[in-house]
């Protein structure tokens, strides 16, 4: 018998607050982007050519692009090689810089990056293209065709070729700050926060003037989960620009993720005392009311912003998701699909409908909706994500497989995709597949406690009881008042026969959750270990009754009418674990048949065989029942 089936609860029903998270690389790309050929296209700093002195001397601000540019640094050949660490002279006007033409292919070059600039604001991206490559071809160490020719590759979403070129650029000219801002928000954009990190740090030190910068580099500082550095960093953008609206905001919004609600609150409203209607600090104020359980002040924040901006869709959605959080449903669903309706572009409403028609067990109108959602948004992986955990839910997990597989391509490196694949291997009993997709979303965020929670139970179905015991203790370590965390570290603490210790942890998880089933299933499992037969069949029949699907808890139930001689009810037990829609191996069904078949039930058995040869023909416990289970529907049971 199994110790407990805490794979049951892998994948919870989603309240995730999508719309009240940053979106990484909006301000990233809506910044220093925007700037991506304002300073190669000539007037400049220092972009005059006669400026001879300048060039030579490396003492002003067109003292850029020698073989050493700066004293005592040496050329590196690649990106990984640059030594961020270095001094550096500030520019005085970094958004003006370019790099000096130093001979007449370079003057060409630097009229060709006006004239490309003019084919972009056209959309005339190709052309553009064309006359950037014959350019870098003529001109191949002129460092603003390079940043150009990434610019045009990352609105083309080429971004591999994007990155190669603002690398190429800041390699030729270490001081080019626009390719630098390029190249960093481009790592912010897929997620390498810590190597768009290190350039923007870089580039206080090249723009110490710069309000912009430090709070570029304090948006990376609150990504890498730094919130004291981003504080510094914000106060300094302060100093340069007390007056900025959107820095106030960004240091609310550090002081929240720290839960420095106080600071937050100060913040937030000296951002609205400078721009009443700036709606990120309205919406975030709204999310600091809400966060702190201050619904009603919530409410009246999050209408303001929707009488604001009444075709703002995400200011619907916040209402929705308030009125979720407080249980009403139809309201949420309402909100929703206002959101829907103003933005006919947006998926957001839709996806936050469909989980809630989910949530409702309104299974065919959730599809209807994220299946929508999906039509408006097909590049997005949230939709498909979705449709995946509705698969699952219904526990269709073919269908859950293909889904999420798709979410993946579009997608990555998300822990949540993985973490629900390994739920749906987990329910069909395939632990080694589960295993490594529990691996990817741990790898790609360790700080993913049910991911590291699902990790151990798998370790455990494998045999694992070193390496499971390890990972369920990462996961108490990030989430002690978690029930499915805390019922798989007391697994552990039964396996190793230490009952006190496990009937406390369990204690506190049934505190934090009276009903859930796995805690009761590990309470059915001490009693048994204790000789205690009639409170354990107590506790296992409340792990059924709050999850039918427990098959563990159905098998044990039917060990124990087995002691007590009581074979019509352990009949029906074993029955109800074998119609148990997830977590059974065919090994566990054939041990099943075995059952049934001890007690003369041999059409009851059959039909189990059969499930679990249906399930994998390739598994050896069955196959080698197959002779029986083929004489058995030759002949009928009288």
């Amino acid at each position: 018998m199994k110790s407990g089936q805490g794979l049951i609860i892998y994948m919870p029903r989603s309240t995730r607050r999508i719309f009240c998270k940053f979106c990484t690389c909006c301000i990233f790309c809506a910044g220093f982007l925007s700037l991506f050929l304002l300073a190669s296209c000539g007037g400049g700093e220092s972009s005059n050519p006669a400026n001879k002195s300048a060039r030579q001397s490396g003492t002003q601000d067109g003292s850029v692009r020698k073989s050493k540019e700066e004293p005592g640094d040496k050329q590196v050949a690649s990106l990984k090689e640059f030594n961020f660490l270095r001094s550096v002279i500030p520019l005085k006007n970094p958004d003006q810089y370019v790099t000096p033409p130093t001979n007449e292919d370079e003057k060409k070059a630097l009229k060709i990056c006006a004239r490309v600039k003019t084919l972009a604001e056209k959309g005339s991206w190709d052309e553009a293209l064309d006359l950037v490559r014959e350019a870098c071809i003529d001109c191949p160490d002129y460092a603003p065709l390079w940043n150009a020719k990434g610019v045009i590759h990352n609105e083309q979403k080429l971004l591999d070729s994007a990155m190669k070129s603002y690398e190429k650029a800041v390699l030729l000219d270490p001081r080019y700050f626009t390719a630098w801002s390029n190249l960093g928000s481009l790592y912010a954009r897929r997620g390498q926060f810590a190597q768009s990190e290190q350039i923007f740090d870089y580039l206080t030190k090249l723009a110490p003037d710069d309000a912009r910068v430090w709070t570029m580099a304090a948006r990376l500082k609150m990504e890498r989960a730094k919130g004291q550095a981003a504080e510094r960093y914000l106060l300094k953008a302060l100093e340069l620009n007390g007056k900025s609206p959107e820095i106030w905001f960004r240091l609310a919004y550090a002081y929240h993720g720290m839960k420095q609600y106080k600071k937050a609150l100060t913040a937030y409203k000296k951002s609205l005392s400078l721009k009443p209607d700036y709606a990120p600090a309205f919406k975030y104020l709204g999310v600091l009311y809400q966060d702190q359980g201050m619904f009603d002040l919530a409410e009246k924040t999050f209408l303001d912003l929707a009488s604001k901006y009444p075709q703002e869709s995400s200011s619907w959605s916040n209402l929705g998701y308030l009125a979720r959080l407080q249980e009403r449903p139809q309201e949420a669903l309402k909100y929703y699909h206002k959101a829907a309706a103003v933005d006919k572009t947006d998926a957001q409403g839709l996806v936050e409908a469909g989980i809630v028609n989910m949530n409702l067990e309104r299974f065919e109108e959730a599809r209807k909706v994220l299946q929508e959602a999906r039509k408006r948004e097909p590049s997005w992986f949230s939709p498909v994500y979705q449709l995946g955990k509705l698969a699952l839910e219904q526990y269709q997990f073919e269908e859950a497989l293909k889904y999420f597989h798709s979410a993946l391509s579009l997608d990555p490196d998300n822990p949540n995709i993985y973490n629900s694949l390994g739920c749906t291997y987990a329910f069909m009993g395939k632990a080694d597949k589960a295993h490594e997709a529990f691996k990817k979303a741990v790898e790609f965020n360790p700080g993913y406690a049910l991911a590291w929670g699902n990790l151990a139970e798998t370790y455990r179905d494998m045999g694992n009881a070193k390496e499971a015991r390890q990972c369920a203790f990462n996961a108490a370590r990030l989430n002690p008042n978690s029930p499915f965390i805390l019922a798989t570290l007391a697994s552990f603490y039964i396996i190793e026969e230490k009952p006190d210790r496990a009937r406390k942890i369990l204690e506190k998880s049934l505190a934090l959750d009276p009903n859930y089933y796995f805690s009761w299933h590990n309470l059915g499992l001490i009693c048994m270990q204790e000789n205690k037969p009639d409170q354990a069949l107590a506790a296992f029949k409340k792990a059924v009754a709050s999850n039918p699907d427990d098959s563990s808890s159905w098998v044990n139930m039917a060990e124990l009418y087995r002691r007590a001689g009581k074979k019509t009810e352990r009949a029906h037990a074993l029955k109800m674990a074998a119609a148990c829609r997830v977590g059974k191996t065919p090994g566990d069904l054939y041990r099943i048949a075995h059952s049934l078949e001890e007690m003369g039930l041999k059409k009851d058995a059959s039909v189990v065989r059969k499930s679990g040869l249906d399930q994998d023909p390739d598994e050896a416990d069955v196959l080698i029942n197959v002779p029986y289970l083929m004489d058995q529907d030759s002949s009928k049971e009288p």
